[in-house]
């Protein structure tokens, strides 16, 4: 509808008030003009008046107005409507990420550097706002408009199409060849600015020990390797885009200008358009300087709508790349899970037993194995053990941040894995070797594990 309604305002101004071409009946049914204003299809019939014209002009304008008023007065609450809906998607595709990332358990968390489930969740989940908008909505809106170009083009002559043809060719060989090598850099460009995310992560903190071991040349020296490396490959990604979109503007601006030439000397012979019935809805019975004008305007808005397609279309690349990283967060199912019909934390608590426990990090090394050993209620129980000798790792085994891979942990007879892990977790405690405080006051903090506490317990705690 909008399309249409630029095409016959061009019309009114180029034809009508410009040059005094009469109105068609359609023009005049819109402008609510009187039948002395229509023309009556005689050759040689007298054009309008200089009045005439002026009061065509204030009716186009006052038309105008109102449209535009209905049209993007309706268009703004939608707009608003529109990207609030896509920060919402967005809101809730991170919190569905991180809630993720919090049930894997420790195995994949000691895998991947902490970095790149930082970038997965914050950059990669915002391509899903930028898919709904690039991807799929704009590029209708710009299909929508090269297809109105295009058929608007074709009214006037078929050998628009062509033309048209020609430059789609063109552009279609040059995606076909471009796209999968920006779709590589893109992948590549995301996964290396993920790794220099661990790398500032990892930088800030291990401040203290960087600092006092006088490493701090060497981790700039890291550092801005890993943001070259980051750096170049972004900008080959944009390379190969600038390339396609510089194929595309030469490939139609080439059809574009070949076309020019046919329309200028249409218009000059004054030939009829092609179904010149359809077209003189519109008042472009025939070539002239208004009909050069239209079609000329068409056919450079066309070839531009084409150089924002092969815009978007790259962009596509990127923006799917990024997508399919955030799913694959997503995709990962936690190793540690509840059992089908979990039960509750044994009571009263007697004793812990490990029966011939074996657990490995890496597929070809134990860390521990075949551990036996049992903890009574009443009882205080030692493990001792040289750095790196698992005693850590069977805490965390109690604690069912990992599953062993054979053996068994038994609380009151009852198997670890049947016990329901949030349960396990709220009865036993644990006090590691490097404690954490988050971005809170040291009240916060002490509250973090019960939000309900009161100020008596905070300072007892």
């Amino acid at each position: 509808m909008t399309l249409g309604a630029m095409v016959v305002a061009d019309d009114l101004i180029q034809n009508k008030i410009g040059l005094g071409e009469r109105l068609q009946p359609l023009q005049a049914t819109l402008l609510f003009m009187g039948d002395d204003y229509v023309t009556t299809g005689e050759d040689n019939e007298a054009g309008l008046s200089d009045t005439q014209r002026k009061d065509v002009r204030t009716h186009f304008l006052m038309a105008a107005g109102i449209w535009v008023l209905i049209t993007y007065g309706s268009l703004a609450p939608l707009w608003y409507y529109m990207v609030w809906i896509f920060q919402q998607v967005n809101q809730q595709l991170r919190i569905e990420m991180l809630g993720r990332a919090e049930h894997l358990s420790l195995r994949h968390h000691s895998a991947a550097r902490t970095g790149d489930t930082i970038y997965r969740v914050y950059q990669d989940s915002a391509t899903i706002t930028n898919v709904l908008q690039f991807v799929i909505l704009t590029p209708l809106r710009v299909i929508a408009f090269i297809a109105f170009s295009c058929i608007f083009l074709i009214l006037f002559s078929p050998w628009f199409a062509g033309f048209i043809l020609g430059a789609a060719l063109l552009t279609g060989y040059a995606m076909r060849r471009l796209l999968p090598v920006i779709r590589e850099k893109a992948r590549l460009s995301r996964e290396l600015n993920s790794d220099l995310t661990s790398r500032i992560q990892e930088t800030l903190a291990a401040a203290r020990v960087i600092k006092a071991g006088g490493a701090e040349q060497r981790m700039m020296e890291r550092f801005e390797r890993d943001s070259q490396q980051a750096l170049d490959a972004a900008f080959y990604m944009r390379f190969y885009m600038s390339l396609l979109i510089l194929f595309s503007v030469l490939s139609t601006m080439g059809a574009f200008l070949i076309a020019e030439y046919f329309m200028a000397t249409w218009a000059m012979s004054e030939k009829a358009t092609y179904l010149g019935g359809m077209v003189a809805l519109l008042g472009y019975a025939n070539w002239n300087l208004g009909a050069y004008r239209t079609a000329s305007e068409q056919g450079l808005n066309a070839a531009k709508q084409s150089w924002e397609l092969s815009y978007l279309f790259a962009l596509a690349q990127d923006l799917t790349v990024g997508l399919k990283r955030a799913f694959y967060l997503l995709d990962l199912e936690p190793e540690v899970v509840d059992s089908a019909n979990p039960q509750s934390f044994p009571a009263p608590l007697s004793h812990i037993e490990f029966d011939e426990v074996t657990f490995r990090y890496q597929p070809d090394r134990d860390v521990i194995h075949n551990v036996g050993l049992s903890a009574t209620v009443g009882t205080v129980t030692a493990i001792v053990g040289g750095t790196g000798s698992g005693k850590s790792t069977l805490m965390s085994l109690l604690l069912r941040l990992y599953d062993p891979d054979t053996g068994q942990i038994r609380v009151n007879d009852t198997d670890l894995r049947e016990i329901e892990i949030s349960a396990i977790r709220a009865n036993i405690a644990i006090a590691l070797q490097q404690n954490v405080l988050f971005a809170l006051s040291v009240d916060e903090n002490i509250r973090y594990g019960n939000d309900a506490a009161d100020s008596e317990q905070v300072q007892q705690a």
